[in-house]
């Protein structure tokens, strides 16, 4: 079983597939800058089983993000997800 695990930061949305139970990483990465808040424009860096990969790109949401992230996720040849997480923090009492 392939876990496919999100997480979204103040400005980036980083992403893991692990396969399960041995926990190994198939593939990783993250969207850096969404929105545009900085003078670097926002990228994509991609890890899979054919190296790592930077991709400049402009995404300006955290929907536009994610639509990069199913792009470099359908380049791979390998397995696909069979379940979709993500990581949520509570940042209160």
């Amino acid at each position: 079983m392939n876990i496919f695990v999100l997480n979204c930061g103040s400005s980036s949305l980083k992403y893991r597939m692990i396969s399960m139970p041995s926990g190994e990483e198939i593939l990783g990465g993250e969207v850096q800058r969404i929105g545009g808040r900085t003078a670097e424009s926002a990228r994509i860096v991609h890890r899979g089983p054919r190296g790592e990969s930077i991709r400049r790109i402009s995404v300006n949401s955290y929907k536009e993000a994610f639509t990069e992230v199913m792009k470099a996720l359908a380049s791979e040849s390998g397995p696909s997800p069979d379940i979709f997480a993500h990581r949520l923090v509570q940042g209160g009492m």
